[in-house]
């Protein structure tokens, strides 16, 4: 049996070669093409951020189903209208008084959300924001609130990513990655969409498409969706029966539904924008506003209640009457939009999709009284509609085009799908003028300014891959002797410390006088550092040189977490006016030792070389 001083060198030497593999692994993050490290915690990342999707679909899912009728957990219809009622509010008072404990900085949660915090804070999305998205979103479905469960589901799977990267200490934008990594599983364990919540993912949250950034985000969104499959099997989400265009001829009536759809959109998300101007009011007045709208709708057309989910099954399958169809669509429209709108915590994307369905079983039963012989079953009608609404509110339309196709497993609809969706976009966003809503949600003039190409660029690099590792640190006096084998050791930088104050020195202006006091009164070798060390330490010199006094380039320095993007190192050198960052990394609480220096010129050099 080894002895405890032994064991205990052995324990050491694995906790320094297993930090040292962690930094080396941190570092690596810092590169834009960081695959290998990138591929690992985009797996990781669809593995928690699935299982915490999967925990909410079962709290959303499975309890219902003890007091629902019939045990179907959206079944609100089967209740009588005073339950129904009792149902709403409860939920709603439940929601008013938990969320008025919380400072309105701490409530604000959603896909706009989980925006926000990606562009303008590096992806950092804390903890608390995400716990109340998930209680307050159980709590909203639960009771029959009119919203969907996906925006949750999003935020929630995009939390779970971020604080995995915020607890390994991961550089950010490594944690920019980690986040649509989340964003991605979140969409593929909710719908069992895989492909649809890559494209969500890139195309609604992060906004661009790399090939770094894709790679960790379809291995995440694999991960979730089999994580989806293994609890709800293979099958699609929606069962329909087979469905296809019957002609051609169909094509200018189908055009005609994808502008009824974008005025639609436009009108959904105008409302929604008109009950978010009411900010300002109390969050339990408002909250408590939205229950009471949705009781009193519930009255008129209880199928509003809850996701909706089976409603959009039976539209598809064409089993609701068309005055039913009508004023289900009217309700869930006004209704949907005005208690997201007004604070409720709960996703639209759901919402829209079931919207969408509504007015395209409305079309396509219209069509059908007009040319029974020529229009298609209502099936085609509701299936566009929903891609078509999608696509218009979310300024979203591949993952709208994506998404459908994975939750109904009918190829043979993109061709109708494509022209539909984007006649609907383009209805809603040039003749409407309507932005994307999650835009709507957040100050939109501070989302543009972050959005330029060059804060783009900087923000999927971190500044471990730019900054050089090649300094010393000294005092600021030194001796020749000392000096000398200062130099021996070629660093490009020397840091000086200076009580408070950290100043950069280049270490060839160093060398350079040491060059100028060995000429030629001494009948030394202009170049002193090409003697041998032995004869240069022989030198019975003492004499002291000043790094501050020698003449040369001194530049101040702020420190930087070496966590940070190159956006973040940019913005520092702006603020602090200063020339050069001292890149250090937290050891210990007070502990920041130096690991690199980094320049402006650097960062400059970084984004003028073609790329």
């Amino acid at each position: 049996m080894p002895k405890p001083s032994k064991l205990l060198t052995v324990l050491r030497l694995i906790r320094f070669r297993l930090n040292r593999r962690i930094r080396h692994f941190h570092f690596g993050l810092g590169k834009i093409d960081a695959l290998p490290q990138l591929v690992i915690l985009g797996l990781l990342s669809g593995l928690i951020s699935g299982a915490v999707i999967e925990l909410f679909r079962w709290v959303i899912e499975q309890p219902p189903t003890l007091w629902m009728p019939d045990g179907l957990a959206e079944n609100f219809e089967g209740f009588d209208q005073l339950t129904r009622i009792v149902f709403i509010l409860t939920g709603t008072l439940l929601i008013g008084l938990l969320f008025t404990y919380f400072r309105d900085d701490k409530r604000k949660a959603g896909v706009a959300y989980v925006i926000e915090r990606l562009h303008n804070h590096q992806g950092y999305l804390p903890l608390q924001n995400g716990i109340l998205q998930f209680v307050g979103a159980a709590i909203a479905i639960i009771s029959g609130q009119s919203v969907g469960r996906e925006g949750p589901a999003v935020h929630l799977g995009a939390t779970s990513s971020s604080l995995l990267g915020q607890w390994m200490k991961l550089p950010n934008n490594s944690l920019r990655t980690l986040v649509g990594c989340g964003t991605a599983a979140a969409i593929a364990a909710s719908f069992n969409t895989p492909l649809a919540g890559v494209i969500f993912a890139m195309e609604v949250v992060m906004m661009e498409y790399t090939l770094a950034g894709l790679a960790p985000i379809i291995i995440a969104s694999v991960t979730g969706a089999v994580i989806a499959q293994i609890s709800h099997g293979q099958a699609p989400a929606f069962q329909i029966p087979e469905i296809s265009m019957h002609s051609l001829w169909e094509l200018p009536y189908i055009a005609f539904e994808g502008f009824v759809i974008g005025c639609a959109a436009a009108l959904f998300i105008y409302i929604y924008r008109l009950c978010t101007t009411y900010q300002h009011v109390h969050f339990f007045k408002r909250v408590m506003l939205a229950g009471l709208l949705t009781a009193l709708v519930s009255i008129i057309s209880p199928e509003i209640m809850g996701i909706g989910y089976d409603s959009m099954e039976q539209t598809l399958n064409g089993q609701i009457a068309i005055n039913t169809l009508i004023v289900f669509f009217i309700c869930k429209l006004l209704i949907s939009a005005a208690v997201i709108g007004l604070g409720m915590p709960g996703g639209l994307i759901g919402p829209t999709l079931l919207i969408g369905a509504l007015l395209g079983g409305i079309v396509g039963f219209a069509g059908q009284q007009l040319w029974p012989e020529s229009t298609s079953d209502i099936g085609l009608f509701t299936l566009l509609g929903m891609t078509a609404m999608m696509g218009a509110v979310l300024s979203a339309p591949l993952s709208a085009l994506i998404t459908v196709l994975e939750l109904t497993n009918a190829p043979g609809m993109m061709l109708p799908s494509m022209m539909t969706v984007m006649i609907a976009f383009l209805t809603c966003r040039i003749l409407f003028k309507q932005k994307t809503i999650f835009e709507s949600a957040i100050d939109s003039k501070e989302f543009s300014n972050q959005r330029d190409k060059l804060v783009t660029l900087l923000q999927r690099v971190g500044v471990t891959s730019v900054m050089s590792a090649n300094f010393k640190r000294c005092q600021r006096h030194i001796s020749e002797h000392d000096a000398v084998h200062l130099l021996a050791k070629q660093p490009q930088w020397i840091v000086i410390q200076n009580e408070q104050d950290r100043i950069v020195l280049r270490a060839a202006d160093l060398a350079h006088h040491l060059e100028e006091t060995a000429k030629p009164e001494t009948g030394e070798s202009a170049h002193i550092l090409d003697t041998e060390m032995n004869t240069s330490a022989a030198r019975d010199t003492q004499d002291q040189i000043d790094l501050l006094a020698i003449p040369g380039l001194r530049k101040d320095a702020a420190t930087l977490d070496m966590r940070a993007s190159l956006s973040e190192a940019l913005h520092k050198l702006d603020e602090t006016g200063v020339q050069t960052l001292l890149v250090c990394r937290t050891s210990a609480p007070m502990i920041r030792p130096i690991v690199g220096i980094l320049t402006r010129e650097e960062i400059e050099n970084y984004y003028h070389v073609p790329r």
